[in-house]
């Protein structure tokens, strides 16, 4: 793992308002994420606040609550392609989970309209 001082310099937030990334409760953390999705270091970003344990805010696009649920799914000191392959599957959960939420579990076929007309526009 890197030492936070090597990839921080290349961070996309670096000189940014600390608000976007500590955000008070209730505020949206959109924005942040946002920024987070198109920087190069954040994979070491996640990697660190993973290991590091509970720290308030966003890093490596992922909120506190979010990376405790990945320490709780992935071993610390794990490699950055299987922090990755972490994200992505609890993206997924998430979205089953809403998707769920939004329509119930039984209701299948109007889950499959709805992000047919989602994806045409």
């Amino acid at each position: 793992m890197t030492d936070p001082h090597e990839w921080y310099a290349r961070a996309a937030c670096k000189g940014m308002d600390t608000n976007v990334f500590f955000p008070e409760r209730g505020v949206l953390v959109a924005p942040a994420k946002r920024i987070c999705a198109g920087c190069e270091v954040r994979d070491e970003c996640l990697e660190y606040a993973v290991r590091e344990g509970p720290m308030p805010g966003i890093y490596g696009g992922a909120s506190e609550e979010e990376r405790r649920m990945m320490r709780s799914r992935v071993p610390l000191g794990v490699r950055r392609e299987q922090m990755h392959r972490a994200r992505l599957a609890f993206g997924q959960r998430m979205r089953e989970d809403r998707d769920r939420a939004r329509f119930g579990e039984a209701d299948r076929s109007r889950k499959a309209d709805y992000r047919r007309r989602k994806a045409e526009g």
